[in-house]
């Protein structure tokens, strides 16, 4: 499919095909003025572990499988062990507050975390996808 394509060209893919929102606050934006301090992202799950903040299964079944599809849409891969990175984590807190997350935005900085030696290639899922996938926002 998509092998072929430029870094400029995976944004709109994010955006359209992924269905990841395009606005307002970045997780991993280091200026950004609203970012909830981590005492509040350990409020709502708890002390970090490891790598990051384990996944807790406190708003349902509907929430996991979304929290799960979300992660893999940004990342381009699955989440490990039920493990949310910092931003990650901080990202869906903003939404928990009703507060826009540009997954897009956050989603082309995991994937293109500048100089990288081997040309992006998406998750295995999705590297055929060409038009909107089903939203996967409960």
């Amino acid at each position: 499919m998509a092998f072929a394509r430029r870094k400029a060209e995976w944004e709109p893919w994010f955006s359209r095909c992924m269905l990841l929102s395009a606005s307002r606050f970045i997780p991993s934006d280091p200026n950004a003025k609203e970012v909830s301090p981590s005492a509040d992202v350990v409020a709502m799950w708890d002390p970090k572990t490891g790598a990051g903040y384990s996944f807790k299964d406190r708003n349902g079944e509907e929430y996991y499988g979304y929290v799960c599809e979300l992660f893999l849409r940004v990342h381009q891969r699955p989440m490990q062990d039920g493990t949310l990175p910092l931003h990650f984590a901080r990202g869906l807190l903003e939404e928990e507050k009703g507060n826009s997350v540009n997954w897009t935005k956050f989603a082309m900085r995991r994937c293109f975390p500048g100089q990288k030696r081997r040309p992006f290639q998406p998750w295995p899922k999705y590297e055929n996808v060409r038009g909107p996938l089903p939203s996967v926002h409960p």
